[in-house]
């Protein structure tokens, strides 16, 4: 989702806090994305947090310095639910669902970095749409065959698939 509102959005510094896992460490590194590592929040004029609930998950003593941040999240309940621009809504499956809400909803084109970005992202919080509904597909959809963007070239949804597979695992697996 951060990849995705920083393809769509000007000026955007991708973060994350303590560490990214293996999927989103892939993903990043073969879009070209350079995330910090625990940023300093109070050096940006708008920090945007997707996907976590909790202060442990933003590596923070003192919630107090996310007062301002828009928090973008699919899971309920968070710790964050009283702040003023807080957005969570357990009808999502993914927060990418989300992003891709927001980055339609301010008219903004997808690059093709966005689109591997939301499909990964889908892909992953899903569980490999195990854990998913209609309203899921419908993201894909439009991320495939919708937009002003028309449809994504051959191959697309294979490679977003391939950088968030796990690696190393077993054939019994």
């Amino acid at each position: 989702a951060a990849i995705a509102l920083s393809e769509s959005f000007p000026n955007v510094t991708v973060a994350a806090f303590t560490s990214m896992n293996k999927s989103a460490a892939r993903v990043a590194s073969a879009l070209g994305y350079e995330v910090v590592l625990d940023p300093d929040v109070s050096s940006f004029d708008t920090v945007v947090v997707c996907d976590a609930t909790s202060p442990s998950q933003l590596n923070c003593d003192d919630p107090a310095q996310f007062r301002d941040a828009i928090f973008i999240d699919h899971h309920q309940p968070s710790n964050f639910a009283g702040t003023p621009f807080y957005w969570s809504d357990a009808r999502f499956r993914a927060t990418c669902e989300m992003a891709l809400v927001l980055i339609r909803s301010a008219g903004v084109p997808l690059t093709e970095k966005a689109r591997i970005a939301l499909l990964g992202g889908l892909l992953t919080d899903t569980g490999r749409f195990k854990f998913n509904d209609e309203p899921v597909f419908a993201a894909v959809s439009d991320l495939l065959y919708g937009g002003p963007e028309g449809p994504p070239r051959e191959g697309l949804y294979q490679y977003a698939r391939q950088l968030v597979e796990e690696t190393g695992r077993d054939a019994s697996e």
